[in-house]
């Protein structure tokens, strides 16, 4: 890939997109700026989130001019085909400059995807240090140097070996100079900051205490100046602890004087002893109690008063104003006014209360009649019952006209219920109708398809009336009824003796013998109809039956309501999934059109399996780039 510096503007892309679909790695060509999921993502080496562009954002321009870079809009990066006929997939990209000047990128990765039949391409674009598109300097002919010199460089004298002649030496490292320096000059002493440290003035031997002592000061009112006399300096009190003083003038110094100018003061700043008199108490203690001898003295000043009676006593008008809870009983009685509201009376007022204002009774409410239990006595229309509310509304409308709502039950419906019920059972107790399975198992049934039955019954017939015929064997009429009527005719005819001692008996003779002597026929006692249930011991087939036909077989037994063959097809919803083959056809596939399984069918008709498992494959690209080569040795594989 082509590299560019980092910081790099007007930088113009082009590389080649695949036609995923083709397997000789075609270029793709017709892709617009708004080819329907094109995306066009960048992210530099360094950054940790991609700066990507659109179709469906709307991110992606198109390139007005080939070859020219026009900054995109915000936000939004061009992108164009090149030439579809002469370079089929060869693309454009303009990017804003931004990402090409990611701060210490080295690479910019560019990557495009999305598009129908496009093959995801991610190409690298290398950010260097140096521009790679700027000349390089090889030697020092012929080139001008814009750096400016020093004023004066020319009158710079420098001799034939290179070495410079100084006019002046600003310091003395590393040179020797010829000066005589005085005697004693290297014991001079001069601390790192350049001072030197004097030990005598004039010859006499000095010390830091014998200058302070020897300096003489001047009086005076001038700036820097003390004034003093007599060596006393004078002070003005100006300010206390950094706080500047603004009393007035005179007072602080009388403040002094009145607390100072006394012989031998008794006072201290922790208590005062001497006070004439206390005019004003302005800053009384807000704790603490007075003395046993200042109560004493106010006991005996204040005169002794007991209140025994309000005689001659006023309250003022707010005198009750305080009182928040009047816990005494109020025996009179108030013949004055409340005026103002009484927020509640939470006991029972023992009199009567002559009026209440403001509280209005309804109409005709004397006429009210309640007895003594606190009922209403006559309520004359009750049009909404609210007291209990587990139901609502008018009780009339609720139940309905005639002919509609609970009214109606009074029709044709009640008029069928013209006796007892209890008149009407089989018998005392009721025995409920069989169920299905209750059925099927009394009559011992084996499945609850009725037409397996009857055909398996129908087979067990056939199979008997055969084995039948087999031991009669065929009449010699038309039918065993005309055998036996042939044999009838012939015994009818025959003489008492010597084949009986008396005639035969006639079917009446038979009928009464059979009934007065048959114990087979005794057994037949009453009517079969009183006997319509049987309730003899099951067979040891029946129990059997019995015992496997579960309550969950019998509910899944009622679920055949048609015989199997008519269900030979799947008529029911879409199947969520087939785990096994279908030998037959499939009428749809939700999400796969036929048109989409014979394109899935036409690529891999077109694969070649020389080796069971591996596709034949002939690698032509790689990551958009061709190769050649047969992978041979002396013809590696390689980029073309």
């Amino acid at each position: 890939m082509i590299a560019y510096k980092n910081g790099q503007t007007s930088v113009v892309l082009r590389f080649k997109l695949l036609d995923s679909s083709s397997t000789v790695g075609a270029g793709l060509t017709g892709l617009t700026s708004a080819s329907t999921g094109l995306r066009i993502s960048t992210i530099a080496d360094n950054e940790s989130a991609a700066t990507a562009y659109t179709v469906a954002g709307s991110t992606i321009e198109s390139i007005t001019t080939l070859g020219t870079y026009a900054t995109p809009t915000a936000t939004k990066c061009r992108f164009k085909e090149v030439d579809s006929t002469n370079h089929p997939g060869l693309y454009e990209f303009q990017l804003a400059d931004a990402r090409f000047a990611v701060s210490n990128a080295k690479s910019l990765i560019v990557s495009v995807s999305g598009a129908t039949n496009l093959q995801q391409a991610d190409f690298v674009v290398p950010l260097v240090v140096d521009d790679p598109y700027t000349a390089k300097l090889t030697d020092k002919t012929g080139y001008s140097l814009s750096q400016s010199f020093p004023a004066n460089f020319a009158s710079l004298a420098i001799t034939a070996g290179g070495a410079v002649t100084a006019g002046t030496v600003s310091d003395k490292t590393g040179y020797s100079l010829s000066q005589t320096f005085p005697t004693n000059f290297a014991s001079l002493s001069i601390d790192s900051s350049g001072r030197v440290d004097l030990a005598k003035i004039a010859g006499t031997s000095q010390t830091a205490r014998d200058i302070g002592a020897s300096v003489l000061l001047s009086a005076g009112t001038g700036t820097g100046q003390l004034d003093f006399t007599s060596g006393v300096v004078k002070s003005n009190l100006a300010q206390i602890l950094g706080t500047a003083l603004t009393e007035t003038a005179g007072q602080i110094a009388a403040g002094f004087k009145k607390f100072f100018n006394i012989a031998s003061p008794a006072s201290t700043m922790d208590a005062l002893t001497l006070v004439a008199t206390a005019t004003n108490l302005t800053n009384a203690p807000t704790s603490g109690d007075f003395t046993s001898t200042m109560k004493t003295s106010l006991n005996a000043a204040t005169p002794a008063v007991t209140v025994s009676d309000k005689t001659g006593f006023t309250l003022a008008s707010d005198g009750l104003a305080a009182v928040t809870a009047w816990t005494v009983a109020i025996t009179g009685n108030i013949t004055g006014n409340l005026s103002g509201s009484v927020g509640s009376v939470t006991g029972n007022i023992g009199g009567s209360v002559g009026s209440i204002s403001g509280v209005a009774f309804p109409t005709n409410f004397g006429a009210l009649g309640i007895g003594s239990g606190g009922h209403v006595l006559n309520v004359d229309t009750l049009t909404t019952y609210t007291g209990n509310t587990p139901q609502t509304g008018d009780a009339f409308a609720l139940i309905g006209t005639a002919g509609a709502g609970l009214t109606a039950i009074g029709d044709t419906r009640l008029a069928h219920l013209d006796a007892d019920v209890s008149s009407r059972l089989a018998s005392s107790s009721y025995t409920a109708p069989l169920s299905a399975a209750g059925t099927r198992s009394a009559l011992g049934m084996a499945s609850a398809n009725l037409d397996t039955q009857l055909a398996t019954i129908d087979s067990d017939i056939g199979s008997t009336t055969s084995a039948i015929y087999a031991r009669i064997g065929a009449p010699a009429a038309a039918s065993v009824s005309d055998d036996i009527a042939a044999v009838a005719s012939k015994t009818g005819n025959l003489p008492a003796s010597p084949a009986a001692t008396g005639d035969i008996p006639t079917a009446a003779a038979i009928r009464t013998e059979m009934d007065s002597n048959s114990t087979k026929l005794a057994h037949l006692d009453a009517d079969v109809s009183s006997r319509s249930t049987y309730a003899g011991a099951d067979t040891s087939g029946t129990t059997t039956l019995l015992a496997r036909l579960t309550s969950t077989r019998a509910g899944l037994l009622d679920n055949l309501d048609a015989a199997v063959s008519s269900r030979s097809t799947f008529a029911g919803g879409a199947v969520a999934s087939v785990t096994g083959n279908v030998a037959g056809s499939v009428g749809s596939v939700s999400g796969l059109t036929a048109s989409d399984v014979g394109a899935i069918k036409a690529k891999t008709d077109s694969l070649t399996f020389t080796v069971s498992g591996k596709v034949d494959a002939n690698i032509t690209h790689v990551t958009g780039d061709a190769v050649t080569g047969s992978g041979t040795t002396g013809d590696p594989w390689g980029p073309a």
